[in-house]
């Protein structure tokens, strides 16, 4: 059980699937009606020197944001600058179309070593391969998530 939280308001919810490699966790809220974030298209993916962005669920406005830039992309995800503050783990890595590309990690290490400057994140179409059921094993691009 893990409690989440927007707002004032703050549930307790499970944890759906877990995959502690690449530090993905699927909870279900059970609340209707919430938008969901597109997610950006597996080709041709990000680039080194894209601005992309962390965001949290929390902040006076709802939400809030760090800014950083991709410094490398692999198999085992994206390597970027956006801090990750405690806050922003587990929520969205989006691009400059708001499109989420990866999973804020905090730890996420693919390389068996943690940073507190330069964070790895795991592409949002690994989620498919890891916690969720997707069709065609995939996201389509700019579908919801």
């Amino acid at each position: 059980m893990v409690t989440v939280r927007q707002g004032g308001t703050s549930m307790t919810v499970s944890v759906y699937n877990w995959d502690p490699p690449t530090d993905l966790a699927l909870i279900i809220i059970p609340k209707g009606n919430t938008p969901a974030l597109p997610t950006a298209s597996a080709s041709p993916g990000p680039q080194i020197g894209d601005r992309v962005f962390s965001v949290a669920g929390i902040g006076s406005l709802g939400a809030q944001a760090t800014q950083g830039a991709v410094s490398d992309v692999s198999s085992a995800g994206i390597e970027h600058t956006a801090p990750v503050g405690q806050a922003f783990q587990g929520g969205p890595l989006v691009n400059s179309d708001g499109q989420v590309v990866a999973v804020a990690s905090r730890g996420y290490a693919p390389l068996n070593f943690t940073s507190d400057s330069v964070w790895f994140a795991p592409l949002i179409q690994d989620a498919c391969n890891r916690v969720l059921s997707c069709p065609n094993g995939t996201f389509s691009a700019g579908a919801h998530g």
